[in-house]
């Protein structure tokens, strides 16, 4: 099967929070975005933008590292921030109602690969690639449903658009 892939190449933390912001700006309930990366590669800042562009007023964005699930309260319905680091098996995700979570609201996942079981083709995945000190590699693996919702961040600068086999 093939993929689209649209990359972005931020030069600083300003540019990465400009694309989430402009992602948040076409989320909807239901939506399940996976944030695959490194430690410090950029996955807890796009998030936390992206909970502060549909919360308005809202500065304490706190890590859920060691909450697992962070709910917040949006204009579009409850978003959860969702960190799976510390989990060791698949098993813990029901411990936290994580197949309940996936089905109601918007969910940014970061460290996703134990959570792979809940995650449909519908789910936008989003890898990050730390390029030095503040550059980053934004990847977003498009599929089908997302990409005509997305088509409008084909024309953001920075943005190499291309598909892969």
């Amino acid at each position: 099967m093939s993929s689209d892939f649209f990359i972005f190449k931020s030069d600083n933390v300003r540019q990465t929070r400009s694309l989430a912001k402009k992602l948040s700006k076409i989320l909807k309930n239901g939506d399940r975005i996976a944030l695959y990366g490194s430690l410090g590669a950029g996955k807890s800042e796009f998030a936390r933008t992206i909970i502060k562009n549909l919360t308005p007023g809202k500065t304490n964005i706190p890590s859920p590292t060691f909450t697992l699930v962070q709910p917040y309260s949006t204009r579009l319905g409850t978003i959860y921030h969702i960190d799976l680091y510390r989990l060791n098996s698949a098993s813990e995700l029901y411990d936290i109602g994580i197949p309940d979570i996936f089905f109601q609201g918007i969910s940014l996942i970061e460290w996703p690969q134990i959570a792979q079981v809940f995650l449909s083709s519908s789910t936008l995945n989003i890898y990050f690639k730390a390029q030095g000190e503040h550059e980053r590699e934004i990847k977003l693996e498009v599929s089908n449903a997302w990409k005509e919702r997305l088509a409008p961040l084909t024309k953001l600068p920075n943005l190499e658009v291309f598909y892969e086999k």
